[in-house]
């Protein structure tokens, strides 16, 4: 069965930078997402998606 891939990266600093502002916004839409579901959830509003 296949699990998973082990990947080991070394950035350079430059590379650091960049990765640690991109998981910055990440982690910002991801919370934002969150919360809003939250909201939704406790007023009651029933989602669907649109195809």
């Amino acid at each position: 069965m296949f699990t998973g891939i082990k990947l080991r990266a070394n950035p350079t600093s430059d590379q650091k930078l960049v990765l640690s502002q991109w998981m910055g916004c990440a982690r910002s839409i991801w919370n934002a997402l969150a919360r809003l579901s939250v909201t939704v959830r406790l007023a009651g509003i029933k989602l669907t998606r649109s195809s």
